[in-house]
């Protein structure tokens, strides 16, 4: 069996947060599983969507990010 990961549990953690529109807690969250080691890109998207998302909130949050640029 392979190792769990560093940052793994917070990641997750995360985006079970993420998804439930609680924005600022859960890029607490992608920040800290960044820094035990899982700064991979899916992180960083992750961080990225939190950020922008928190800047420019959603009138309805249903889970979905809705990508507006390329």
């Amino acid at each position: 069996t392979d190792p769990v990961p560093a940052g793994l549990a917070e990641f997750e953690k995360a985006v079970v947060i993420y998804r439930k529109g609680e924005f600022k807690d859960a890029l607490e969250l992608f920040h800290m599983a960044a820094e035990a080691g899982l700064n991979d890109a899916l992180t960083q998207v992750y961080i990225e969507r939190c950020e922008h998302l928190i800047e420019s909130p959603p009138e309805k949050w249903d889970g979905v990010f809705k990508m507006t640029k390329k």
